[in-house]
């Protein structure tokens, strides 16, 4: 966007998560330190699942902001070869720690790729990635974000929004009885998750 010189009228951020797998920590963390802002964050799109192309938007079933994507996608859509808006209720990933806040926080639908070759594993190394796909994807956020900072006015907000308890679950928790792990065992990687926001 900086290269191209344009000038949103509102502010994007790209956020750089860690620690989702471990229960969502750095996504968490954010909206806790920013939880003032919330309301003036027009909407949330994260970019989860590594290399793999982007296909489509998961609209987490917010029917009501369908026509508004759909604006907001039609000028790039062609050009980088997406798909139509899903509705689908996209899961485990830093979107969610927006959603009790009423925050429009979306997912994007990506092919698998390396996902369930390599990703998580010591073999997922800079060179799994697929370069093309990597910047349709770089190029899918900034444009989304840029075309949903200069809508009118922000996204509405989700009247029935998720209570904050409702990810609490194993899945995105670490065991609080388990023993701790050694720090060998604890060498894990854990990827960043690249978010661009578009807030007032």
């Amino acid at each position: 966007l900086k290269a191209v010189g344009v000038k949103p009228k509102r502010t994007i951020r790209c956020v750089l998560f860690s620690g989702e797998e471990e229960g969502l920590h750095g996504s968490r963390a954010y909206v806790k330190a920013h939880e003032k802002e919330m309301p003036k964050i027009s909407g949330v799109l994260v970019h989860d699942m590594g290399t793999g192309r982007v296909k489509s938007i998961g609209l987490q079933k917010r029917y009501d902001l369908l026509e508004v994507m759909d604006r907001v996608v039609d000028p790039f859509k062609e050009s980088v070869n997406l798909e139509e808006l899903s509705l689908r209720n996209m899961m485990g990933t830093d979107h969610l720690s927006f959603l009790p806040h009423g925050v429009p926080a979306f997912a994007v639908v990506q092919d698998e790729a390396e996902y369930r070759k390599t990703h998580h594993t010591e073999s997922d190394t800079f060179d799994k990635v697929y370069p093309d796909e990597a910047n349709q994807g770089a190029k899918v956020l900034a444009a989304w974000a840029y075309n949903v900072a200069m809508l009118p006015e922000i996204l509405p907000r989700d009247p029935k929004p998720p209570q904050s308890g409702m990810f609490d679950s194993p899945e995105f928790r670490q065991r609080r009885q388990e023993k701790p792990k050694s720090e060998e065992q604890n060498q894990e990687k854990s990827k960043p998750r690249a978010a661009a926001e578009a807030g007032r």
